[in-house]
């Protein structure tokens, strides 16, 4: 009857909208409602594609939490979850200024963020969040002031496209890892010095 037919109709439609809903669920992180390495996997294509499409660049921003491992076994992984969630609002805040940006946490103390913009857009982008990200600090023990963060880009220009995202992924793995030992070096050089002031105080 038209009534039944209606009705498995309506069914139908009501189990896709939920096998919907069920699939976007399993595209988040549940800790910071980032989206996770699943949604990554099912969108990495479609940025590549995008660049290409519209002749732009991928900006590709890379983001490490430095000496969480120390945090969760020193402070507890409560205060652990607590320093990722707060690096999260930061990157989800930031990234809401631009409309097609999207943010994964792709590891337990990594994000990437993604976004096809022209060149001088992506120079201006990065320089935005290596600023951000140079303003997220903490304090050791002794009081001495570190980088919360260490970060690294790579900006796939249209010319570019064979290489692929695995590549681009190093080169701003490898920009964060040189990051991340100038802040180390600075670091000890203000524990140094912090260290030679006590001294001088005792003395």
């Amino acid at each position: 009857t038209p009534w039944h037919a209606i009705k498995d109709m309506w069914t139908g439609k009501k189990a896709e909208d939920e096998e919907k809903a069920k699939r976007k669920e399993l595209q988040y992180d549940n800790l910071t409602g980032l989206y996770n390495m699943r949604a990554y996997a099912e969108l990495e294509d479609s940025f590549m594609s995008k660049a290409a499409k519209r002749k732009k660049c991928l900006l590709v921003a890379m983001v490490d939490i430095n000496g969480l491992d120390k945090i969760n076994r020193e402070e507890g992984r409560r205060k652990g979850d607590a320093v990722v969630s707060n690096v999260a609002s930061v990157l989800k805040s930031f990234s809401e200024n631009y409309p097609n940006m999207k943010v994964f946490r792709k590891e337990a103390d990594r994000f990437l963020l993604l976004d096809v913009m022209n060149i001088d857009k992506a120079s201006a982008t990065k320089e935005r969040l290596e600023d951000v990200m140079r303003g997220m600090k903490m304090t050791d023990a002794d009081g001495v002031e570190c980088q919360l963060v260490s970060f690294g880009f790579s900006v796939l220009k249209r010319e570019n496209m064979g290489k692929g995202m695995k590549q681009v992924q190093e080169e701003a793995y490898f920009e964060l890892k040189k990051t991340k030992r100038t802040q180390e070096k600075e670091y000890f050089e203000r524990k140094k010095k912090t260290e030679q002031n006590k001294m001088n105080v005792l003395n």
